[in-house]
């Protein structure tokens, strides 16, 4: 959309990182359905919004134009129409015998499709509500902003009245652990050598995924144009519990303050990159605690670099200097040469609602990448949903997968339960 309007100086240019996620190779919107404890009431949902953050926030009560010179900006919007943003289907979104999961899936595996877009001519978001199933379906161009952002703005937004209102709680943030504090000056040494080292390696590797080297051909590998093939999307369910229980089976296992930086972050794009090597194991007599153990190791090592920082920060260099189309082509080339895409976030606590109806799950995944399986993890209460989303031509039982991770869990409760 083209308009003089997007000249003033109250404007605000778009940040590098979301120049690039509008261009049309990775056009990513951002998917989070909320499930409702009630039948969902329309002029409640309406009344809460209108009163909420979330309407308030510049990034959903602006436009995004392109000035005379194409640059792209965010202008202010005079007026958010909540009747374009909130689509009602009364109807069941599927004709097939489904429970209410499997239809909500299939209706969010269609809109994955990255062919699937919001329309420029409002704010860059809408509200799906799917009546017959009691969710709630929140497409956000993820140009408005990353995971941590919009989860941060839900919260702040469809907190419950017996909140205390502490973020950190709520979010399940800390601050990050200091990294050999307390091993004195040799110590402090050994880690700055580490980190110098491991960085290198792994910028290389980034540097050689971005422009030729490729992993190995596999059943679930994806490819330039995969982007565009139908979806199929599954779930597979966690307990936080027992993922604790594993947890404190291996020294030093992820937490929290490792997962997420202090509640003092701003609003933005601000994310990074790690490229984790997967490897087959086909012997069952192993202790599954073993897999774990290997893939702390790697983490360890990621996170001793400063690979996601430079991911993002190259990828800024990039955009400034050499325009989004380049950017963009290096980062669908990255995405082309892997295997898989996962990523999680720590979501609330405790529960949130939606003109006062409890929601009763979280879940999240985006649009369909040049891969055949991406999957979004988001925490929720006292468990955790994993979004599997798959190529069904490529892949077209993910619901097996799910139950796959589901088993791979429970097997490790038991192994840790044994070594206790």
């Amino acid at each position: 959309m083209d308009t003089s309007a997007a000249d003033d100086h109250s404007d605000e240019p778009l940040t590098p990182v979301g120049r690039l996620l509008l261009q049309p190779e990775m056009n990513q919107i951002i998917h989070c359905a909320m499930g409702f404890k009630n039948s969902i009431d329309i002029d409640a949902v309406k009344s809460h919004l209108k009163t909420s953050l979330l309407l308030s926030h510049p990034r959903f009560s602006s436009l995004m134009l392109r000035d005379s010179r194409g640059l792209q900006h965010w202008h202010n919007a005079p007026y958010v129409d909540l009747d374009r943003h909130i689509i009602v289907i009364q109807n069941p979104v599927t004709t097939s015998p489904v429970d209410h999961e499997t239809a909500v899936n299939e209706y969010l595996a269609d809109l994955s499709t990255s062919s699937t877009r919001l329309s420029a001519n409002k704010p860059l978001w809408e509200l799906h509500l799917l009546m017959a199933h009691n969710c709630g379906v929140f497409r956000i161009h993820h140009a408005l902003g990353d995971g941590v952002s919009v989860m941060s703005l839900f919260l702040e937004s469809f907190r419950t009245r017996g909140s205390d209102g502490n973020e950190e709680k709520i979010l399940g943030r800390g601050r990050r652990k200091r990294v050999n504090g307390e091993k004195g000056w040799w110590g402090l040494l050994i880690g700055y050598v580490g980190t110098l080292w491991f960085s290198l390696v792994f910028l290389v590797e980034h540097a050689m995924r971005s422009l030729w080297l490729c992993d190995q051909k596999t059943a679930i590998s994806g490819g330039e144009g995969v982007e565009l093939w139908p979806r199929k999307l599954a779930t597979a369910r966690f307990r936080l519990q027992d993922m604790k229980l594993v947890k404190k089976a291996v020294p030093n296992a992820v937490s929290n303050s490792c997962l997420e930086s202090n509640s003092e972050s701003s609003w933005g794009n601000k994310f990074g990159m790690f490229l984790l090597p997967i490897y087959y194991h086909k012997s069952s007599d192993l202790d599954p605690l073993v897999y774990l153990k290997r893939a702390k190791l790697v983490l360890d090592r990621k996170k001793q670099s400063l690979e996601a920082d430079f991911s993002y920060k190259v990828g800024c260099f990039l955009i400034t200097y050499f325009g989004a189309k380049v950017a963009s082509w290096l980062l669908y080339k990255m995405v082309c040469n892997t295997s898989f895409t996962i990523s999680n976030i720590l979501g609330p606590q405790e529960e949130i609602a939606i003109g006062g109806n409890l929601v009763t799950y979280l879940k999240v995944n985006t649009c369909s990448l040049p891969q055949a399986l991406t999957m979004h993890m988001v925490s929720y209460a006292e468990r955790a949903d994993l979004q599997i989303l798959v190529a069904k031509d490529i892949i077209p039982d993910p619901t097996f997968l799910a139950k796959c991770f589901e088993e791979a869990l429970l097997d490790m409760k038991e192994a840790a339960s044994s070594h206790e």
